[in-house]
């Protein structure tokens, strides 16, 4: 499938992303020669891997014989605790520092303060609340006045 120049999928991509030039200063011959290295290092690591792990002697002998190779081997080089130091332990702590210091400050002071100013509207409107038909029937009338008040003098 991925033989170069002879495979169905070299070009099924081309009516959604259109084909580019290759690069003529590179041979057509080193893909050949890059394939060929890939294939023959991949024969060797599964023979290098079968003759040693064939005898279990061998293998942790080899073990025993370079184990600073197998530790780092075995944690994958370090990688991840590499990546956590630089990367994640940073971020972690910048958001630690924007959740204490803007959110708690900030955020959490608008939410509360509008909480505060819809409970201390509540609290205020509500003595006009009084469930008197008279009393509704007169805020109505004043309203009207106020209106009319406006319409006819306006603020000028």
């Amino acid at each position: 499938m991925g033989i170069p120049h002879a495979s169905w999928l070299e070009h099924w991509l081309e009516p959604v992303i259109p084909p580019h030039a290759a690069n003529p200063e590179v041979a057509p011959s080193l893909e050949w020669v890059l394939m060929g290295l890939s294939v023959v290092g991949a024969a060797f690591g599964i023979l290098l891997a079968f003759r040693i792990y064939s005898d279990l002697k061998r293998a942790e002998a080899l073990k025993v014989r370079f184990q600073w190779l197998h530790t780092l081997l075995e944690n994958k080089w370090y990688v991840d605790e590499i990546y956590e130091n630089l990367f994640v332990r940073s971020v972690q702590s910048l958001s630690t520092m924007i959740w204490k210091h803007f959110d708690v400050a900030v955020i959490d002071r608008i939410v509360i303060g509008f909480g505060r100013l819809s409970s201390w509207t509540g609290s205020t409107v509500r003595v006009i609340q009084t469930g008197s038909t008279q009393v509704y029937a007169f805020m109505i009338l004043l309203g009207a006045v106020v209106t009319l008040g406006y319409l006819i003098y306006g603020l000028a």
